[in-house]
């Protein structure tokens, strides 16, 4: 499974980040379902919520950053102004 885990390539500069938060997540969530009877039941629909969250977070971070001339711009790289 490809993982963008840099900004370099322009299309999910947060992906590496999102992915560790996200293996982060899971992990816990694993841990506290299994201290909870019938907590495995529980735990793939707390994942995907989790998840969902963080695509929410991350969508309103793109679109703040958009507003301010994007990425590209703001780490230094990608964008058309003060190129070649």
């Amino acid at each position: 499974m490809p993982q963008h885990d840099s900004g370099s390539g322009g299309q999910d500069p947060f992906g590496g980040a999102k992915q560790q938060a996200d293996n982060q997540i899971n992990s816990e969530i694993d841990q506290l379902a299994g201290k909870i009877p019938g907590g495995e039941k529980l735990s793939q629909p707390a994942k995907e919520a989790a998840s969902g969250a963080l695509n929410t977070i991350e969508q309103q971070v793109e679109s703040k950053l958009g507003n301010l001339g994007g990425l590209g711009n703001l780490f230094g790289g990608g964008g058309n102004s003060g190129g070649q």
